[in-house]
């Protein structure tokens, strides 16, 4: 008997965009199951990501230097 589980894909998609979803049950080849589609009614576009919002020199990155060069 196969037990199938559901998963949730989380990212940023463009209604330009697809994701083909493929699954290989018991190490066999992989297998087209699904398309995710950027323009699907399934996918939330009430949440609004902003990609490069802070800008270089705001934030420390890979912590802090005391030693003078």
């Amino acid at each position: 008997m196969k037990k199938v589980k559901r998963f949730r894909i989380r990212g940023i998609i463009t209604p330009e965009q697809q994701v083909e979803v493929y699954y290989s049950p018991d190490g066999s080849d992989f297998t087209l199951i699904g398309t995710v589609r950027g323009d699907g009614s399934y996918v939330d576009y009430e949440n609004n990501y902003t990609i490069g919002a802070s800008g270089i020199g705001v934030s420390v990155l890979g912590g802090e230097s005391t030693s003078e060069d």
